[in-house]
């Protein structure tokens, strides 16, 4: 990392990496559709340097199932009762019932994340 770097968790780094390899895939379908423009490469460069800058370097695992695992995370994480408010309020029996639930998914996914990058049944 350079010296701008920022510290990040690893979560925040592996969800990160996850979509700078996407915008990289992007990237580069766009390059093989025959888009050769100057501002591609610099966004190309650009999402290498926030890589760096970040840490967030992408995974040694398949993205797919780098993708599909962040996307989980983040999905359990939506599940925060205060991130339902726009729903309507839930009773306060309701949001701490659902937060300890979600609690419980984020901590299988997470272990789900630990073992697929260790290479453990991944």
């Amino acid at each position: 990392m350079t010296g701008d770097a920022v510290h990040l968790s690893e979560p925040q780094r592996d969800a990160i990496a996850s979509r700078l390899a996407r915008l990289l895939e992007l990237i580069a379908k766009l390059r093989d559709a025959g888009v050769q423009a100057l501002t591609l490469e610099l966004l190309e460069e650009q999402t290498r340097a926030t890589a760096a800058i970040t840490g967030a370097q992408p995974p040694p695992r398949p993205l797919g199932v780098h993708a599909l695992i962040s996307a989980v995370l983040v999905t359990i994480m939506e599940l925060e009762p205060r991130r339902l408010r726009g729903f309507g309020e839930l009773d306060a029996h309701a949001a701490e019932r659902l937060e300890h639930e979600r609690l419980k998914l984020y901590a299988i996914a997470s272990q789900l994340d630990d073992e697929l990058r260790h290479g453990e049944n991944g």
